[in-house]
């Protein structure tokens, strides 16, 4: 084979791969995108904020299916809930137990012709109250679907213990 011909081979191989490349790279799931019993999808994005007067927490999924039709998605928190309320710069409050409870009533934002693909979103929610305690938060979402049930699809976000006073996201980064 002369070099000319090797030259535009190798032209040609870099060029499919400068295309090719970033492509795949678009396309890739995040660690927690999951199909079970015909249902796909994953929490996307998760909020929660324990700050003076104020407790706040947003969680955003995908659910979908290609040969049923989801109905709704129930999102869970598990928290070690307490409240209270922040006065004089002094926290008061009171304590109960550490479970798993259902947060908000999720907005469909969106739902493709070809499919059922939809992202559930429950929109900022602000408690006036304070948590006075350290608490473990995790997140979990519950698919309804035509055939059934799909328990913690996407496994569950645990965004660890948050303090009095802190913050934190959790973002897959990869709305595709």
């Amino acid at each position: 084979m002369s070099r000319s011909n090797r030259l535009k081979k190798l032209y040609l191989s870099l060029l499919l791969c400068s295309i090719v490349l970033p492509i795949a790279a678009i396309g890739q799931a995040s660690p927690n995108y999951q199909e079970r019993d015909g249902i796909y999808g994953e929490i996307k994005f998760a909020e929660f904020c324990n700050v003076p007067n104020a407790l706040r927490a947003r969680v955003v999924a995908e659910a979908g299916s290609r040969d049923s039709r989801v109905s709704s998605v129930e999102f869970k928190i598990y928290s070690r809930y307490s409240y209270g309320v922040n006065l004089w710069n002094q926290t008061f409050g009171y304590v109960t137990g550490e479970n798993w409870r259902p947060i908000g009533v999720p907005n469909t934002l969106n739902n493709t012709r070809d499919g059922d693909r939809r992202f559930y979103d429950t929109t900022p929610m602000t408690y006036p109250l304070t948590s006075v305690v350290s608490s473990p938060i995790k997140f979990s979402i519950h698919v309804n679907h035509s055939r059934g049930k799909t328990i913690d699809l996407g496994g569950i976000v645990d965004m660890g213990v948050i303090e009095p006073g802190q913050c934190r996201i959790y973002d897959d980064g990869n709305f595709r």
